[in-house]
């Protein structure tokens, strides 16, 4: 599932969902037994599961975010670990949208200009990215 297509009102849960679905697979257990508030090790999770289930994790958000073992400690719940995952993720999307929106792309085509013109203008678009 791509969790940045989920409209915004429907990505909390979405990643909650994404959450307990690894859990139960990790732990072996039925989703009913996996409560939002609940410490991850108090389910059952070990060390050993944690990287298992932070690996399984990862990929469930098609690699869009880095998810390491130790977000199990810091993050403990499925509330705390959907809330991070969501307000990081959302957070460096909403970056990357600004910047493009903030690069303004020649009016010109390139390739109608000469050698130097080109050179002059992509020159012009890097100047003005550093001064960022």
């Amino acid at each position: 599932m791509d969790i940045t297509k989920v409209p915004e009102e429907q990505r909390s849960v979405a990643i909650k969902k994404i959450i307990k679905g690894q859990l139960t697979d990790c732990l072996g257990v039925n989703e009913e037994k996996i409560k939002d508030d609940l410490s991850f090790f108090d389910m059952g999770m070990e060390s050993t599961t944690s990287m298992e289930f932070t690996a399984q994790l990862q990929q469930s958000l098609d690699n869009k975010m880095q998810i390491n073992p130790t977000m199990v400690f810091n993050y403990p719940t499925v509330l705390a670990l959907a809330d991070f995952i969501e307000s990081t993720l959302f957070s460096k999307l909403e970056t990357v949208v600004e910047k493009n929106e903030e690069l303004k792309l020649p009016d010109v085509d390139l390739r109608l200009l000469s050698e130097a013109e080109q050179r002059e203008k992509i020159e012009a678009m890097i100047r003005k990215l550093q001064e960022e």
